[in-house]
């Protein structure tokens, strides 16, 4: 697989109330290797794009399609039934009870 070599980026990007580094790629090495940025876009890496060393666009993973309601219903509904007695003692042999 021909991977291509991205640099940490020393800009910071938050996203909600996490802090990243992103990698990023030039121009030139998308238009060099397209396919190999793409796949690790796909992977599920976030680049940021940059010319003359400024970055200028960022690339994300398209989001998964949500599941309608009706589809997670669908799947709960093969999940077998939780007796909510033997639950909580699982839960609290889990937990420290002191917390």
């Amino acid at each position: 697989m021909n991977e291509v070599q991205l640099r940490a980026s020393s800009t910071l990007r938050i996203t909600g109330d996490t802090l990243r580094i992103m990698r990023e790629v030039s121009i030139r090495e998308l238009r060099n290797s397209g396919g190999a940025v793409v796949d690790q876009v796909g992977r599920g890496e976030s680049l940021v794009v940059t010319r003359d060393g400024k970055p200028v666009a960022e690339l994300h993973p398209v989001a998964a399609p949500s599941l309608s309601s009706r589809m997670l219903l669908e799947r709960w509904s093969h999940l077998p039934p939780v007796e909510p007695a033997a639950f909580r003692k699982d839960v609290d042999a889990l937990l420290d009870t002191e917390l």
